[in-house]
């Protein structure tokens, strides 16, 4: 008969324990709940608790399901912990400043639309005011026209 290894054989303890516990109530007659503990002593490792545990008004209860964490696991797991959590606000900060840069391009959109269409409105503008100039600068040739026709005719007239 051959003997189980020790990884197979708690792989084993642990699905017989997670089974055993899923219909179990801790002391205040709730289901207990599955939960990892992420503290440098223990990183990593899965227990059973009242759901209230971290709420502060839980009644006690507490079962470890995993077996201690070896000291190599408990030097090497909290640093990787602390390299995921930096680069995890890290990618947080970069979403913010995508979605601010992406509002940002949103409102200078919006805003080179309005300077568009103010644009378009002053070209019309110069094109009436370009069109009254010639209007009045043909106005003022006739004038001058007539001007200097009168001042002929005196001087003519005079003579």
């Amino acid at each position: 008969m051959k003997k189980s290894s020790p990884s197979s054989s708690n792989s084993w303890n642990s699905r017989k324990n997670i089974a055993q516990m899923e219909d179990i109530y801790c002391h205040c007659a709730s289901k207990v709940v599955l939960k990892t503990s992420w503290t440098n002593n223990n990183p990593g490792r899965r227990f059973w608790a009242c759901p209230n545990y971290e709420k502060g008004s839980n009644c006690g209860f507490f079962e470890w399901l995993d077996d201690e964490v070896c000291s190599r696991a408990k030097q090497i797991i909290p640093g990787l912990l602390a390299k995921l959590n930096k680069r995890d606000d890290e990618m947080t900060q970069m979403q913010i400043k995508e979605s601010k840069l992406e509002a940002d391009l949103v409102m200078a959109s919006s805003r080179l639309e309005i300077m568009k269409q103010e644009m378009n409105e002053l070209k019309i503008e110069v094109n009436e005011l370009k069109k009254k100039n010639r209007k009045y600068r043909c106005m003022l040739n006739v004038l001058a026209f007539g001007v200097v026709f009168m001042f002929c005719l005196i001087v003519v007239l005079l003579l």
